[in-house]
C-alpha cells in the first residue's frame, strides 16, 4: 500500500518482439503511452483517473539478458501528495502481466501455427496499412476512431 510498486518477470523473446507486444498491452490496459524509446527499451505513461484513484504513472522498462529479457514494471501514484494508494499499483502491475502473458502464448501460438501451415503465411504476406494518426497529438488510432483516444479531439 506503499504509493510506488514494482516488479519484474523474465522471457525468453527477443526484445524488439517483446516491445511490439507490449505496446499492445498498455493498449489493452488502457494505459496512455506518453514517452518511448525503443532503443533504451523504455516506456512511460499514465493510467485512467477512477473512482479510486487520481491515476498512476508507469515505466516498462526492457532489459536484454544473456539468457532472455527482463520486463520491468514500476508504477507509483500520479499525486505527489498521495501516501497511500490502496493497492491500486500492484493492481496495474498484476493486470499489466497478465495480459502480456496472454498475449505471449497467442504470439507463440501463432507462429506454431505457421510452422505447421505454410499456406498461412502466404496470406499474412499482405501489403501494411497506413498507420492512422491524431493530427493534433499524434497518438495511433484504430480505422474507426472518431475521437482521439489520448487528446479526445475529434478525428
Amino acid at each position: 500500500m506503499a504509493r510506488e510498486y514494482e516488479t519484474f518477470k523474465e522471457y525468453l523473446l527477443d526484445k524488439s518482439t517483446l516491445l511490439t507486444i507490449i505496446l499492445k498491452t498498455l493498449k489493452l490496459c488502457k494505459f496512455s503511452v506518453q514517452e518511448w524509446n525503443e532503443s533504451t527499451g523504455r516506456i512511460q505513461g499514465k493510467t485512467r483517473v477512477s473512482f479510486g484513484s487520481w491515476g498512476e504513472n508507469y515505466t516498462v522498462s526492457v532489459i536484454k539478458e544473456d539468457n532472455g529479457v527482463r520486463v520491468f514494471f514500476n508504477s507509483k501514484c500520479a499525486m505527489p501528495t498521495q501516501v497511500i494508494d490502496w493497492g491500486k499499483n500492484k493492481e496495474n502491475s498484476e493486470q499489466f502481466y497478465k495480459v502480456l502473458d496472454r498475449l505471449i502464448e497467442e504470439e507463440k501460438e501463432n507462429e506454431a501455427r505457421k510452422l505447421r501451415h505454410p499456406k498461412v503465411v502466404a496470406k499474412d504476406l499482405k501489403p501494411k496499412q497506413k498507420e492512422l494518426k491524431c493530427k493534433h497529438c499524434k497518438a495511433k488510432l484504430d480505422k474507426d476512431d472518431t475521437f482521439c483516444p489520448e487528446c479526445g479531439r475529434k478525428v
